[in-house]
């Protein structure tokens, strides 16, 4: 569900068909009516921090669980987004920096993952697969579990549900309900271990 009040963007919006509330989403009948009360994320990336502060108020007052992603355009409001709720904040210029010095310092790596994620070629995509309690895969070792053989995905990663992270996970680590696997692999295979989990 998107909340845009340009007139423009709107008409965009409308042509393809997205979910979107006409609005000003710095007023709180606006976000109720967009759903925030029933929501489980809202990414708030208005022209200004002052705005973005008041939607990340406004959002937590009305649904205190909400996940709120908000962006910042100065370092300064970092904290005060957090401070008013924000579970992240991001800032363009400083992930634009960092992207920028990744290019310059590893290039090969920068490369190689943007022609995996985004090249013609090769369809890769990182993605997150939680393991819930009907999974088949609880129980088993990542080796017993044979994601990597049958479904050509690489596993970097697992946040226990206790929010601990095991990177680079070993083959006898055990899987349990509420892990979450960070995986990479092509769309098809990450939808086909969908059905395990």
């Amino acid at each position: 569900m998107v909340i845009e009040n340009h007139p423009d963007l709107v008409q965009s919006l409308e042509q393809q068909r997205y979910y979107f509330k006409e609005g000003d989403a710095t007023y709180d009948t606006v976000l109720d009516k967009a759903g925030v009360k029933r929501a489980k994320v809202i990414i708030t990336t208005l022209n200004t921090d002052a705005k973005n502060l008041y939607v990340t108020l406004s959002a937590k007052q009305m649904n205190p669980d909400i996940f709120v992603v908000a962006r910042a355009e100065t370092e300064d409001s970092l904290q005060k987004l957090e401070y008013a709720g924000a579970d992240r904040v991001l800032t363009p210029y400083l992930l634009g920096g960092k992207r920028m010095a990744q290019m310059v310092l590893r290039p090969t790596v920068t490369n190689f993952l943007e022609m995996a994620m985004h090249g013609p070629s090769i369809e890769l995509q990182m993605e997150e697969l939680e393991l819930t309690s009907e999974s088949s895969l609880q129980g088993k070792t990542l080796i017993d579990s044979r994601l990597r053989p049958e479904f050509n995905l690489i596993i970097i990663g697992i946040k226990k549900e206790n929010g601990e992270m095991v990177y680079n996970p070993k083959p006898d680590v055990v899987l349990h309900k509420g892990d979450t696997l960070i995986v990479v692999g092509r769309n098809e295979d990450l939808e086909e271990v969908k059905r395990l989990l």
